[in-house]
This record gives structure tokens, C-alpha cells and sequence, in this order.
């Protein structure tokens, strides 16, 4: 359970980030690859927390 609040906070913490970076540096072009590159992160991280999170977590 704890990967998955990790896994949360650091994906809105890229967020606020790249949010900040966006809000600073006016280009379009720089917006469109932001948007797209947290789209991917959160896509998969996304699909790796309703695959069970870890996949060490059974395994001794």
C-alpha cells in the first residue's frame, strides 16, 4: 500500500513541477512534450498500481 502513496505523490509532485516549469518558460512547443511526457508517466504508473503495485511484494 505504501508503494502506491509514494507512487501518487510522486507523480503530483512531476505535476506541480513541470506545472511551475510551464508557468515560467511561455513556449508551446515545450508545452506540448510536458503534457505528453506526463500523459506516458501516468499511464504507466497507473497500469502498474491496478497490476498490484511491486512486483517483489509476494516474493521472499
Amino acid at each position: 500500500m505504501l508503494d502506491k502513496i509514494v507512487a501518487g505523490a510522486s507523480v503530483l509532485a512531476l505535476i506541480a513541477f513541470l506545472g511551475v516549469v510551464i508557468s515560467f518558460v511561455a513556449e508551446p512547443d515545450l508545452w506540448f512534450v510536458i503534457i505528453v511526457v506526463v500523459y506516458i508517466a501516468v499511464y504507466f504508473i497507473w497500469r502498474e498500481i491496478r497490476q498490484g503495485g511491486s512486483h517483489f511484494e509476494g516474493e521472499n
